[in-house]
């Protein structure tokens, strides 16, 4: 075997090792907001890259609990979706009540609401459906 074909099928055998890490890590389960994002301040957001930074970080706990159910990630839903959506709502509300003092929070929009209500008529159905006790 020549060098040149040696390194080859290292770099090839590295980039095919790379790649299924890659694809074996699993998507993150649904799982409950952390208190620090629950109770984060609300009223001193003036910029709109500051409200889209908290939408986004309140997506990204709401996209895995909408995830297709199946072996793996059902409990997880049943366990938190209701409440994670819950609680994003009522981050949503203070941001809304802020609105009252803040005039810049008085017209935003975060796609996080209308995912959060999503989330919650999901959950909804999943129990009604004898999918989640």
């Amino acid at each position: 075997m020549n060098m040149r074909s040696w390194q080859s099928r290292v770099i090839i055998t590295g980039l095919c090792a790379f790649g299924a890490s890659v694809a074996v890590r699993a998507a993150p389960l649904c799982a409950p907001l952390p208190v620090s994002l629950q109770e984060i301040g609300v009223g001193f957001i003036n910029q709109n890259a500051e409200l889209q930074r908290l939408d986004a970080q309140l997506e990204g706990y709401l996209q895995p609990c909408l995830q297709t159910p199946d072996a793996r990630n059902t409990p997880a839903i049943c366990a938190h979706g209701r409440v994670v959506a819950e609680q994003v709502l009522r981050v949503v509300a203070r941001i809304d009540a802020a609105g009252k003092h803040n005039a810049f929070l008085a017209n935003a929009k975060m796609k996080s609401y209308k995912t959060g209500v999503t989330l919650l008529d999901r959950m909804k159905r999943m129990s009604a459906d004898r999918i989640c006790p």
